[in-house]
């Protein structure tokens, strides 16, 4: 059975989390530092409950989780930490009212990939969790999808061969995919 945390914990509370710590940054509420603590908290607990979400749908709970599984957990959440403070730097030069060099709707889009990324987060728990359950390759509903994402569409194999083959839906910068999993 799924939490209720769990199911009122969703992808746009974590858009809404985040941009909750872009916006204090921006209007000066938080320095750095607290921008800081609010990026990783959100990374943190959006993605472990991306994944939870995830692993959830094939009945794998987080204290159920495997190593490997335990790692790619970590893995994706090390690996957001690395854009904030570029990101940061990007936001306090912006508010630069002298010379700002994006307008805050140019800040918030860059939080696409981040928000993006939790719906791969999730797909990779999904295929994880399955192991060697079918899944089927499902186009979203992107009105111009790639080549790669076209030629995959309805191609059904088991979980493991998905994740052995390294081919996950909604995975930021992948090569494999023409449109590198987030366009």
């Amino acid at each position: 059975m799924v939490a209720s945390a769990l199911i009122t914990y969703s992808i746009d509370s974590y858009k809404s989390e985040l941009r909750a710590a872009v916006r204090g940054l921006y209007q000066g509420v938080l320095d750095i530092d607290g921008f800081w603590q609010s990026m990783q908290g959100t990374i943190r607990r959006g993605l472990t409950r991306a994944w939870e979400r995830g692993a959830g749908e094939f009945g794998v709970a987080l204290n159920e989780l495997t190593q490997a599984e335990q790692v790619a957990l970590q893995s994706a959440i090390l690996y957001e930490y690395q854009w904030i403070q570029g990101y940061a730097e990007v936001i306090i030069e912006s508010r630069n009212e002298s010379r700002p060099t994006l307008p805050p709707s140019k800040i918030y889009s860059r939080l696409q990939p981040w928000i993006g990324r939790y719906e791969g987060v999730r797909s990779k728990a999904r295929a994880m969790a399955a192991g060697d359950e079918k899944l089927k390759w499902v186009r979203g509903a992107t009105s111009d999808a790639c080549r790669s994402c076209m030629a995959l569409s309805g191609k059904v194999k088991r979980a493991s061969w998905w994740i052995s083959m390294g081919i996950l839906p909604r995975t930021h910068g992948v090569e494999y995919l023409t449109c590198k999993g987030f366009n």
